[in-house]
């Protein structure tokens, strides 16, 4: 498969100095590299769910909300965040107006 990436300038600099180091081409570099990481992945452990904490940000004086290292919003990208508040403030406007909430 042929595919194209784009990496951060340090990042393809770092890739072509270790491959130049190696003697072999950028390509051969990152299907190296790509193999050791997936080599590397950890399980998940069987851990029971970590309850998340409320404290008080200390320099701020806001809420600060401690989850798990694992908990799903880990994972979610930004836009995914965003689309996640947004369908929450949308079911509450609705709510507040009386509306069925759509489905």
């Amino acid at each position: 498969m042929t595919t194209t990436l784009n990496l951060p300038d340090d990042l393809a600099s770092a890739v072509q100095q270790r491959a130049a180091q190696r003697g072999h081409d950028v390509a051969a570099e990152v299907v190296e590299l790509l193999r050791k990481g997936l080599d590397l992945t950890e399980p998940i452990p069987d851990a029971a769910p970590v309850q998340a904490t409320i404290t008080t940000d200390p320099v701020t004086g806001l809420p600060l909300i401690i989850g798990a290292p694992n908990a799903p919003i880990s994972r979610m990208t930004t836009g995914q965040i965003q689309a996640l508040i947004d369908q929450a403030q949308e079911q509450e406007d609705l709510e507040r107006l009386g509306i069925p909430l759509r489905r």
